[in-house]
């Protein structure tokens, strides 16, 4: 009796012996390690003075910032007048060009205002793609029997920056422009620009 006990005792362990191999297989396995996503790359940036140049009505411009023979970037001001012309509006405008592109926000077409040191995407970004070819609002003041009121992404006095793209030898290369309002003198200023020396890289606005 005590033998034939022993003996199915023997006969269950050896049965569930491959079941608690494996069980212990699993436990000791060590899980692999995540891979963390690969930090984009920043490239330094060439900077360009734009010797505070004024957008105002009237004196309407473009940029060729690579000095390549091409305008990567037009800059206009636009007057408008409704409600039977009582009410007057100046618009200060931006135009990406087939040599550039301007990231914009795919719900409500404005574009991105960056601070100093904050990372400017070679790729769309948070809501932003990148577009060329087309029209941008930077800032507008609005008349109304009075001094008038400023509006916009870049109507601040403070400096900021517009992100954008320059296509160089089929290849682009991300970059910035140092802008601020002079609300006093109706005018948008351009202090600066910088533009990624190594294309495809991300770079960091104002630096």
């Amino acid at each position: 009796m005590e033998f034939r006990y022993l003996t199915g005792f023997t006969r269950h362990f050896l049965l569930l012996l491959p079941a608690w191999l494996l069980l212990a297989m699993t436990a000791c396995k060590k899980t692999p390690a995540e891979q963390t996503p690969e930090a984009p790359r920043i490239s330094a940036a060439k900077v360009i003075e734009l010797a505070h140049k004024p957008l105002k009505y009237g004196k309407d411009f473009n940029l060729d910032l690579n000095a390549d023979g091409r305008n990567d970037l037009l800059f206009k001001v636009n007057h408008v007048a409704y409600d039977l012309n009582t009410k007057v509006k100046f618009s200060f405008l931006v135009y990406s060009t087939s040599t550039s592109r301007i990231a914009v926000n795919t719900g409500t077409e404005a574009v991105p205002v960056f601070t100093k040191g904050q990372q400017v995407s070679i790729d769309n970004f948070s809501g932003f793609e990148w577009y060329p070819a087309i029209i941008n609002v930077l800032s507008e003041k609005n008349l109304d029997g009075g001094a008038g009121n400023w509006t916009g992404p870049f109507s601040s006095t403070d400096r900021r920056y517009l992100p954008i793209q320059l296509l160089q030898a089929g290849k682009y290369h991300t970059g910035w422009l140092e802008l601020s309002t002079d609300q006093e003198n109706a005018q948008v200023v351009l202090h600066r620009a910088g533009i990624a020396i190594e294309a495809d890289m991300d770079v960091r606005a104002g630096e």
